[in-house]
């Protein structure tokens, strides 16, 4: 995502700032130093207004704070002034839904229509958006029908994705296999997206899916060291852009060590998820549950 948006920088004009200007903001936010960013950020902002690549910065740190409505702001401002960017489109979509999760059901209903219509757009922007339609695969899953919801529209993106990334494609038949059928029926397609990421190239190994399919490994026992090795770059790579909370990595990566045997390790995984999450009850139940091996 940071070269796309170090592209954008000289179509959209901003090349005026030093590269070291950057680079530095973009240190800051891999060491998750996000008040320095910040304030880097808004120094940007406040010489250029329309600055697309400081806004969306902000917009992306912001989303990692959980301020969901100064996320909102700062990618709304982005698609209205940039409308045929497909990342902009998806990043106000994923906000507007992480808003309408936060909130409660009958309040979420006003934002349903904006995710869809943005999500959907991004997707017309850029057929190979891989993001967008693993998101659309879900929330049309997990609507009711009377909202829109459709188990055929799921299938669709799902099966736009075999071309795009295999991975992606197994974990989308995964979820709507287990969301229709349960976590068993789904098993199958949880072990071909692990065994589809071992042979995916590089650059297609988004961080995200590190955590997926560790915790699919977590989930059914399975090629566990794989699945620790991935968790543990989940935790080392760890950053702004990044949706699933340390601790459950941290918890998942206990489960698999406690099934490869190895005891000291998985209580000091599970030790690290508590300390990260004081009232978590999973880690509290496994903890136990570990001791007792």
């Amino acid at each position: 995502m940071k070269k796309i948006f170090l592209l954008l920088m000289l179509f959209l004009g901003l090349g005026s700032y030093s590269q070291s200007s950057m680079s530095e903001i973009e240190s800051a936010m891999d060491q998750g130093r996000l008040v320095t960013a910040k304030k880097l950020l808004h120094e940007r902002v406040s010489e250029n207004p329309n600055d697309a690549v400081a806004l969306a910065y902000l917009g992306d740190i912001a989303g990692f704070e959980k301020n969901w409505d100064a996320s909102m702001a700062l990618y709304k401002n982005l698609i209205q002034t940039h409308p045929d960017n497909a990342d902009y489109s998806f990043k106000y979509g994923a906000a507007l839904g992480m808003k309408a999760l936060s909130i409660s059901k009958l309040q979420s209903v006003i934002y349903i229509s904006d995710i869809k219509k943005y999500l959907e757009k991004a997707v017309e922007l850029n057929p190979k958006h891989v993001e967008s339609r693993r998101v659309l695969v879900e929330l049309y899953v997990k609507l009711p029908g009377i909202l829109g919801g459709s188990l055929d529209k799921a299938q669709g993106f799902a099966n736009d994705l075999e071309d795009l990334n295999k991975v992606d494609y197994f974990l989308a038949q995964a979820f709507i296999i287990k969301e229709d059928k349960g976590l068993d029926e789904a098993e199958v397609f949880f072990k071909k997206a692990l065994e589809a990421h071992q042979q995916l190239a590089s650059n297609k190994k988004r961080n995200n899916l590190n955590y997926e399919l560790g915790k699919a490994a977590s989930d059914f026992e399975v090629y566990p060291q794989y699945g620790l090795k991935l968790l543990n770059e989940y935790i080392a790579n760890f950053g702004y852009n990044d949706i699933y909370p340390l601790e459950w990595a941290y918890y998942n990566k206990a489960k698999l060590q406690a099934a490869l045997m190895n005891k000291s390790e998985a209580i000091k995984s599970i030790d690290k998820a508590l300390t990260l999450r004081g009232n978590f009850k999973e880690a509290e139940l496994e903890k136990k549950r570990i001791q007792q091996l």
